[in-house]
């Protein structure tokens, strides 16, 4: 029976259990030993043993006095231990910090005075080394707020001190980590150790993580809603770190979270950023100024985070004034330092279109060596246009040696698409097919328009082949570079391949393609890009329908680009005014003005210039002097836009037609910008139709002297004059005028063959 007892039994297990049972005792009698033989022995024989080896009555009481201290020093660090145990257990981590420095004061103290005593060898002096110790351990308390770092060292203590028992063998461990390392916590915290005012150092139970992770896998607001109903039942509604999270994973439904938010008595800081990162994604980034204000309210301490997401929401609103007032807060709570936040900042003036004080700030950056910031102010000086600058700032950028990014390249090869320059482009491919940028897709869709602005397709249709997995992006780069080189049928065909791939095209995928052939007059293959957007009902969206609204008036379908215009869902300033447009190309001015009217009470969006250059040139084709009047005073009145030279025209041609060519040529005269020969041109065409030889003769005589400019229409125009006017031997002379001296530009028009456009 001994045998087979003994083989049956597990020996791995019962030796763990052995091992851990020594463990433990050995712990249990050290911490025995500490409190009752080391406090008796120092406390009882260590005064006597003192006397026995020396006869100096104050040495005696000086080394008696010390045993004594020894004796306290040791029994305090004997329940020091014990409650160290029970309250990491227990997850009281401020207390046991609180606790702990207070015991090391007591040790601090004992070392003083037996430094003091060894350079003095006097009692008096022990107070004197007592006062040094307390003054010693502010310097330790200061080095263990400054240099601890809980963030990192409580999770370590949580999983050795759930329980006291278990966690006796490894107290000094416990105490290394509460000592050494670097901090925040008690830094930024160190006024208080509640819980409450410390939700992120807080551990939750087993089953409270499980419903964490399961509100972090929620996907729509009514499953988040279920997790809330749970929260609230089992009360972990009430512990802040449970409830962040619930905050965190309710922000795609900004309402909801905002609903939470705002029944919060005492949010702390986490609970603001993520409201504020919130409101920065939302459709309404206005409210995230609100929720920063609340914060600094609270006279909390900001930090990168609540920056960062405001400084989105001032990108995305265009809030350019508020973004500086921000800026200027960043300055002084000395968070410029963050190379994020300078990031952010960045990219708020980059959109916002202030390059310039974009490029001052980055100027300000001691270091230049964070890609993210070059690839910011390269995409900032594409969005404004100017190209040159961005191919400058790269070549600076290599001069530094800095690594570059796919998105460094990217942005490269729009400036140099930009430009239209092949010189700049090809070391760029190079230095692409070096690194293996090509494999990227958005490297390669930016050489295939590179090359396609450029005029080399074939080489953009090499690309697109060398591309393994091809997006819809990559197909719509290439359908719009076929188009915008004139080969309206191989973006047709590419179109229909895409078909066959089973790749469903979007809106952008037609747009390049549609404006092609409203531009070109490809009025057949406009046809059957609408009838395919209606085949395959693909939505309407506002650029989409945008585009087919235009095309369809430019050629001559008005019908249709009215019947589109009133099924898109979505309207934008550009759909209003191609629509504004069309209606003034096709001569229905009455009806150009009734849609204007139409878009100020209906239209979500902002008039612009160019809307009010739509109504104003349908009613110059017209003839509706007064609403066009009418028009110009509230573009400047009520809209505040200051015209330009397109809008002087239109009001120049609006009198002319009208029959005040003396007014339009006051008001040439008047205008506070510089003039160009097309407005005098058309002053000069109303000449024309009214048979007013005398102005025709000075407007004639000024676009030769101011101008130098001896453009064949102008002697047409003067001669048509005389011969309305009757002045048949002037009509002579500048007729046979012309012919000697002048050449005039040879004429060409477009047909359309087998939907493909020809000119002639």
């Amino acid at each position: 029976m001994p045998c087979v007892f003994v083989y049956q039994m597990n020996w791995g297990e019962e030796m763990a259990k052995l091992q851990n049972f020594l463990l433990k005792s050995v712990a249990v009698f050290q911490l025995v030993w500490e409190c009752s033989f080391g406090f008796c022995g120092n406390f009882v024989f260590g005064p006597n043993i003192s006397y026995l080896f020396t006869s100096n009555k104050e040495v005696a009481e000086t080394v008696s006095s010390l045993f004594i201290l020894l004796a306290f020093s040791v029994s305090f660090n004997s329940i020091r231990t014990v409650f160290t145990g029970v309250a990491i257990g227990a997850g009281w981590q401020g207390v046991v910090a609180f606790v702990n420095v207070g015991c090391y004061y007591i040790l601090g103290i004992q070392l003083g005075a037996v430094l003091t005593y060894v350079a003095h060898l006097s009692v008096k002096s022990m107070w004197i080394g007592m006062l040094c110790g307390v003054v010693m351990q502010l310097l330790v308390l200061f080095y263990m707020v400054w240099r601890t770092d809980w963030d990192e060292q409580l999770p370590k203590l949580k999983q050795q001190g759930d329980y006291v028992v278990e966690n006796l063998a490894c107290i000094q461990n416990i105490e290394s980590l509460m000592i050494f390392g670097r901090a925040s916590w008690v830094r930024q915290k160190f006024q208080s150790w509640s819980i409450h005012h410390f939700p992120k150092y807080y551990f939750t139970a087993p089953e409270d993580q499980n419903l964490i992770s399961l509100l972090e896998s929620c996907t729509n607001t009514s499953e988040i809603c279920q997790v809330h109903g749970s929260m609230v039942k089992t009360g972990l509604v009430n512990v802040p770190f449970t409830l962040s999270k619930l905050l965190a994973s309710s922000i795609q439904d900004i309402e909801y979270a905002a609903s939470i938010f705002n029944h919060i008595p005492n949010p702390n800081l986490f609970m603001f950023n993520t409201m504020l990162r919130g409101y920065s994604i939302s459709h309404h980034p206005r409210q995230a100024f609100v929720v920063f204000n609340g914060l600094r309210a609270q006279q909390m301490t900001l930090d990168q985070f609540s920056f960062i997401s405001t400084l989105k929401a001032c990108s995305r609103e265009l809030a350019h004034e508020t973004g500086q007032g921000i800026h200027g807060v960043v300055v002084r709570s000395g968070h410029g330092l963050f190379t994020n936040v300078k990031n952010a900042l960045l990219h708020f003036y980059c959109v916002c279109g202030r390059i310039g004080d974009a490029h001052q700030l980055f100027d300000e950056i001691p270091q230049k060596i964070d890609v993210v910031s070059w690839n910011t102010l390269l995409s900032g000086y594409i969005q404004m246009s100017q190209p040159t600058m961005a191919t400058c700032l790269f070549m600076e950028m290599c001069r530094k040696g800095l690594k570059f990014s796919t998105t460094t390249i990217t942005s490269v090869l729009c400036a140099v698409s930009d430009l239209g320059i092949l010189d700049g482009g090809l070391p760029l491919h190079g230095h692409c097919v070096k690194m293996g940028f090509c494999s990227d897709l958005n490297v390669a869709t930016a050489l295939l328009a590179m090359y396609a602005n450029a005029g080399f397709i074939d080489l953009g249709r090499k690309i697109f082949y060398q591309v393994p997995e091809k997006d819809v992006v990559l197909w719509n780069c290439l359908i719009d570079g076929y188009a915008r080189n004139g080969l309206l049928q191989d973006s047709l065909a590419l179109l229909q391949r895409m078909k066959q791939e089973q790749l469903k095209p979007n809106s952008s995928t037609l747009v390049g393609l549609i404006s092609a052939c409203a531009a070109a007059g490809a009025s057949g293959v406009g046809l059957c890009i609408g009838n395919y957007v209606e085949e395959e009902q693909i939505a309407l969206d506002a650029v989409l329908g945008t585009a087919l609204v235009d095309m369809y008036c430019k050629c001559g379908f008005l019908e249709k680009a009215i019947d589109v215009f009133g099924r898109m869902e979505v309207k934008d300033v550009k759909s209003w005014t191609a629509m504004i447009s069309g209606y003034g190309v096709h001569g229905q001015a009455e009806n150009a003005i009734r849609i204007f009217h139409r878009m100020e009470e209906e239209a979500e969006c902002r008039l612009s210039e160019v809307t009010f250059l739509a109504v104003l040139n349908a009613c110059s084709h017209g003839g509706m002097m007064v609403e066009g009047i009418s028009f110009w005073e509230k573009m400047v009145r009520e809209y505040g836009f200051s015209p330009k030279v397109e809008h002087y025209g239109c009001m120049i041609d609006l009198l002319g037609r009208a029959g005040l060519l003396e007014e339009a040529h006051n008001l040439i005269k008047s205008l506070p910008i510089e003039g160009d020969a097309t407005w005098w041109r058309a002053l000069l065409a109303a000449c024309r139709v009214y048979g007013n030889v005398n102005l025709g003769e000075r407007v004639k005589r000024i676009l030769l002297e101011i101008f130098d400019d001896q453009h064949p229409t102008d002697s047409i125009l003067l001669s048509s004059t005389y011969a309305i006017a009757g002045r048949l031997p002037d009509y002579t002379r500048i007729q046979e005028t012309k012919e000697e001296k002048m050449m005039k530009e040879a004429g060409c028009s477009s047909i359309e063959m087998n939907e493909q456009p020809w000119l002639g």
